[in-house]
């Protein structure tokens, strides 16, 4: 058995490797040799095998440890992932830097002309919408975040970009100025999310 001190684990997909992405879920089970999770997103799938990288807060501590998933299984509540950990938890440096899911938090951003693009994860240094205008990658946007009655604005440049074939468009979005008013946003929504992930966990 982990020491693991609430019920949030991260997961880190291969197939993420260079994102930085971390996928929220509940931890429901904790065995001697065995994790039982649920995700947030019922969109996340993972096939049994599959080697992941988990995360969780352990002794005031955020650590990283590689985990396999065991089994898949069904409930009423929706998917649950058996995951076997592997070798010895080790430090997460940079926590920070990790990306965090808004997609439960339903937030919205304003890109370039658009006011209202869903807000899909958040980290302190940069962000990513779904949006419908076209840009390139390398360009430099005005962008504006709203959270609890506050808008946080500034410049960001495109990284990264993926079309669907809604038509929709996922950018992956860098904070130009790391000590300007848009990181200051960034900070405090990626806080933000993370404290209200732990509250409902914890019934509140």
């Amino acid at each position: 058995m982990i020491s693991i001190d609430n019920d949030s684990v991260f997961l880190r997909l291969p197939t993420e490797a260079q994102s930085r992405i971390l996928h929220h879920t509940t931890l429901l089970e904790n065995g001697q040799t065995t994790l039982s999770v649920r995700p947030d997103s019922e969109s996340l799938t993972l096939e049994p095998g599959t080697e992941i990288l988990i995360y969780y807060d352990a002794k005031r501590e955020f650590m990283q440890q590689s985990a396999r998933v065991e089994a898949l299984l069904d409930d009423d509540a929706g998917t649950v992932f058996g995951l076997e950990p592997i070798g010895e938890p080790v430090s997460a440096e940079s926590r920070e830097c990790f990306r965090v899911s808004t997609v439960l938090a339903n937030l919205k951003a304003g890109v370039g002309d658009e006011i209202n693009c869903p807000l899909t994860d958040v980290s302190v240094t940069g962000f990513s919408v779904h949006a419908r205008t076209s840009h390139a990658n390398g360009a430099s946007l005005r962008v504006s975040l709203r959270h609890e009655g506050n808008e946080f604005s500034g410049l960001a440049v495109v990284q990264s970009i993926r079309s669907y074939d809604d038509g929709s468009i996922r950018y992956g979005l860098r904070c130009v100025d790391q000590h300007g008013e848009l990181a200051k946003g960034l900070k405090k929504i990626s806080m933000s999310v993370q404290r209200q992930q732990l509250k409902r966990l914890a019934g509140g």
